[in-house]
């Protein structure tokens, strides 16, 4: 588990490596059930002291709540391919600088022959 998660008092990520026993922890784990404090013991048994020192250092929040997984290319914050697709051609062909106005929904929807659409 090298991933960088701890910052140091520069906001640098540091490195923080582990034994592959924690490898399923969250930082969650590290805490003391039903208080806002670190498990000392169990934080001086997984890293270095130079990050222990850091660990220390990060405060708690007032107000704690559960993490939610949002989208924030959608309004409603939930990920659809649609949006997605729309932020992939918006950056990599700049589309909104190349399109036409106009009635496209309307046209598409015109009930015609494959041949006719290709056509328009």
């Amino acid at each position: 588990m090298q991933d960088p998660w701890l910052r140091n008092s520069a906001l640098v990520w540091m490195p923080s490596p582990q034994s592959i026993d924690v490898h399923n922890m969250y930082v969650c784990d590290l805490m003391n059930e039903g208080s806002r404090s670190w498990n000392m013991n169990l934080i001086r048994g997984i890293f270095p002291s130079c990050i222990v020192d850091n660990i220390m250092q990060v405060p708690f929040l007032d107000v704690v709540t559960r993490d939610t997984l949002i989208w924030k290319e959608d309004k409603c914050g939930v990920y659809t391919v649609n949006t997605s697709y729309r932020l992939c051609m918006e950056n990599i062909m700049n589309v909104a600088k190349h399109s036409i106005p106009g009635e496209w929904k309307r046209i598409w929807r015109i009930r015609s022959s494959p041949k006719a659409r290709n056509l328009i």
